[in-house]
């Protein structure tokens, strides 16, 4: 959250499948409003 609240260039986030909640719907309408590609993934692309 603060990346994108930041002035730095972000190239794309990726989210978790099925994600919900607040949090998620303020990265989403950063995003937006930053024209951020947002991709929903499955858990295990976010998984190291």
């Amino acid at each position: 959250m603060e990346l994108l609240q930041s002035d730095k260039e972000v190239e794309q986030v990726l989210l978790q499948a099925a994600s919900t909640g607040e949090a998620i719907s303020a990265i989403r309408k950063i995003c937006s409003e930053k024209d951020i590609p947002v991709k929903t993934v499955p858990p295990e692309k976010l998984s190291r």
